[in-house]
């Protein structure tokens, strides 16, 4: 092997008194990662291999020498942990902590105050937080980072480069700033509009032709295998931009590598495509999207029969599923994977509510160790998923997964996973996770299982209470973060510190939704999430809408919780202890929000998005109106019964009114005289006893049939909607027994004025 050129100056290099072997090793790794990128022209493939930089050289030699790449290194300090590189006239600085574990890489971080490198840097960084774990390598994890951010900034030259560009001196490190920053923000305010729509079925017509797809067929994927080929670096990117939509670049990195293997592997496919139940095809020559129509699942399967049944109903496709991939920075990361067509039931085949099927090897923690070979057999991992996951065919409609909301939900999550969420209260444990129904049945556990299912609070062992208010500042409210094996996370309260030893016991539905079966290991802290300010929801079904006063029901619901995740699903229970579920589309201000308050439940503004099974929004609006007539009904009805039963107290109570009128004539009875004022102006005198109960006064009111008098109680207005009150000085009058006009001492005339609140007031109606 040749003997590399040395281009490091040795002024540049500033080391501390006492140099640790880490500092060495950082120090000598960065030399001579440098200084075989500046041999990077006449590098042979062992020192490409070995010091990382075989990603630079995925695409031609030549095109990465059309963009200007000038890269110094201005200073390789150990005294403060940094090491400062000049790229085209832009200044970047890789920090290092003093507990820098070099086989991880975690710790790291990667800052520059020039606004060229602003997308380079953050990418850089959120490569740091996703990938640390499978960093290691024979040389330190700092030789990765430095030709991940190379290859960055490479394919962000390309992204900007001015179409026609075909040299160096005009490329697109010569516009400024300003022009730089005006071409960002046109892009940011593109809607997506330009998302690439995966084809449909179409209702078949039974007299015409039976093409089912909205698609163009060709003849030869062989003849667009070759024309893919032939395919410049623009309009690569053109055909990437299409497929993921501009909001989605800042977290799908395009790779310069992903074609020629994507067209590899559809080379492949080609002898048998359409055969064996097995077809795949590019929407719209798009080589980023790909779609996979499976039609010979076993016949035994709930999925299978599904796939007929819903042919047979809705008249609709050829009886396949019909999937969709779409592919970013392969094959260093997964594609996205998401059902299109039909809708399957929830979290069954491991779909979630977007469609997106997302088992372990699908996921960025797993994709790396999963034994990929060839993407035939990615496919059919994904088929056997599907299969012994027993996934269901929604029956309930025929619409398909929509694509929007499917990017969206993963730019949502992409972004989330970058962001760092402190943890609280030094509590950062790892459990076996169990289910309420589980552990009721198995621990014997007196847990109330109905309590526990009705909202997000968890059950941790008592050694965690110990753990947690045993430190000096504790931060409350206690919200902790549960994160799995294949990095899903969602946040909860808790309820007790009950669980057993080294156990964490969840609701049941959450189990489920994180695809864990019963003794998983999962790790979980204490954290802090800002309040929420506002939540997106949409109903699972359109008989969410069949719930009596179902925005009410929600808020009850939502009051059982801690806090909210964007992506989850949740369990309402409506008044007949039915559930019905609904996905939280979007939550501000970040992708999970505390729903708790100083004073307890947080009022935050709800929107509503229609229910995936409603036709149309007339189906919505007459849904509403028969939600309204409901209540009007139910309302009507409690009314009567009301009525019915104040008309029966209220004959008790006038003969007792009538016996104590009565006492009053006796010359010898102590008496009151009492004028009442009636809202309608009439006035009536009455005397009653100085010895009666102060609730008489009340009973009157109630019970007046005064043939002087028009004004009326309302026939289901009680003692307890009546405020009676003298005039000068005003007193309160008690509606009690246990008191007599004569002990309330208000005197031995006196008036009196009502206020009647109506109990049932036009405005519920």
């Amino acid at each position: 092997m040749s003997q590399q050129k040395n281009f490091i100056d040795p002024d540049i290099i500033i080391v501390r008194d006492d140099e640790t072997e880490i500092d060495r090793l950082i120090k000598n790794e960065v030399i001579e990662w440098f200084n075989s990128f500046k041999n990077l022209r006449s590098a042979n493939n062992n020192q490409i291999e070995r010091n990382h930089l075989n990603s630079l050289l995925r695409a031609p030699r030549k095109e990465l020498l059309n963009v200007m790449l000038n890269l110094n290194l201005l200073e390789l300090n150990t005294q403060e942990r940094m090491i400062v590189f000049d790229l085209n006239d832009s200044v970047f600085t890789i920090i290092y902590p003093e507990t820098y574990k070099p086989t991880e890489g975690e710790g790291l971080l990667v800052v520059s105050e020039d606004q060229i490198l602003t997308k380079v840097v953050h990418k850089a960084n959120r490569f740091i937080q996703r990938d640390h774990a499978s960093m290691g390598s024979p040389s330190i994890a700092i030789s990765v980072l430095l030709s991940k951010i190379v290859e960055f900034f490479v394919t962000k030259s390309y992204v900007e480069l001015t179409p026609g560009i075909k040299n160096i001196t005009d490329d697109i490190f010569g516009k400024s700033t300003e022009v730089l920053d005006e071409e960002e923000n046109l892009e940011d305010d593109d809607d997506d509009e330009d998302i690439l729509q995966t084809p449909t079925p179409n209702r078949v017509n039974l007299k015409g032709p039976k093409s089912v797809f909205d698609t163009i067929e060709e003849d030869d994927l062989e003849d667009l295998i070759e024309r893919l080929q032939h395919y410049s670096i623009e309009k690569d990117l053109e055909m990437f931009k299409a497929a993921w939509g501009t909001a989605a670049q800042e977290y799908v990195e395009f790779s310069l590598s992903a074609k020629p293997m994507l067209l590899s592997e559809l080379k492949t496919l080609t002898k048998n495509n359409g055969k064996y139940g097995l077809k795949v095809e590019l929407v719209d020559e798009n080589i980023y999207v790909w779609t996979i129509h499976i039609s010979d699942f076993p016949s035994e399967t709930l999925l299978a029969k599904g796939l007929k049944e819903f042919h047979e109903k809705f008249n609709i496709g050829d009886g396949a599923l019909i999937l969709e991939l779409r592919f970013g920075n392969y094959p260093d990361e997964p594609p996205h994977c998401r059902v299109v067509s039909p809708r399957l039931e929830y979290l069954t085949g491991f779909v979630q509510f977007d469609g997106t099927i997302a088992p372990d090897f699908l996921t960025h923690e797993h994709w790396k160790s999963y034994n990929f070979t060839k993407m035939e057999n990615l496919i059919k991992d994904i088929k056997n998923i599907l299969v012994q996951h027993d996934a269901k065919v929604d029956l309930r409609t025929f619409k398909p997964y929509d694509v929007k909301a499917a990017i969206s939900n993963y730019i949502r999550s992409q972004r989330f996973n970058s962001t760092v969420i402190p943890t609280t209260n030094k509590f950062n444990e790892k459990y076996f996770i169990f289910s309420s129904g589980f552990s009721k049945r198995c621990f014997d556990s007196h847990l109330n299982v109905k309590v526990l299912e009705k909202g997000n609070k968890i059950l941790l062992p008592n050694d965690a209470a110990s753990k947690i208010f045993n430190q000096p500042n504790i931060e409350f409210p206690l919200i902790f973060e549960i994160k799995t094996r294949h990095g899903q996370r969602v946040y909860s309260g808790v309820s007790e510190f009950s669980a057993s030893a080294g156990n964490v016991i969840v609701p049941e539905w959450m189990l489920r939704s994180l695809f864990l079966t019963e003794g998983a290991k999962i790790q979980i802290r204490s954290v802090s999430l800002p309040h929420a300010t506002s939540l997106k929801i949409q109903p699972h079904s359109k008989t969410f809408y069949n719930i009596n006063n179902y925005k009410q029901v929600l808020e009850n619901t939502l009051s059982n919780y801690s806090c909210v995740t964007e992506g989850q699903s949740i369990q309402v229970y409506d008044e007949d202890e039915q559930v019905h579920m609904i996905q939280i589309v979007e939550t501000q201000p970040q992708a999970a929000v505390s729903v708790l308050s100083d004073q307890g439940y947080l009022e935050v503004e709800i929107d509503f998005v229609p229910a995936l099974d409603l036709d149309d929004d007339n189906e919505l609006t007459k849904l509403q109106e028969q939600e309204k007539q409901k209540i009007i009904d139910k309302h009507e009805k409690i009314k009567q019964e009301v009525i019915e039963a104040v008309q029966i107290e209220r004959i008790i109570k006038k003969e007792n009114v009538i016996e104590l009128l009565k006492k009053a004539e006796d010359p010898k009875e102590p008496v009151a005289l009492v004028r009442f004022k009636f809202p309608d102006g009439g006035q009536v005198n009455k005397k009653f006893p100085l010895s009666a109960p102060c609730s008489v006064l009340y009973d009157y009111v109630e019970t007046i049939d005064e043939p002087t008098i028009n004004w009326r109680p309302l026939p289901y207005t009680t003692g307890e909607h009546i405020e009676l009150a003298t005039t000068f000085p005003k007193i309160d009058i008690p509606n009690t027994s246990k008191e007599t006009l004569q002990s309330s001492r208000l005197g031995k005339q006196f008036m009196i004025v009502l206020n009647e609140t109506d109990r049932f007031p036009p405005e519920i109606m």
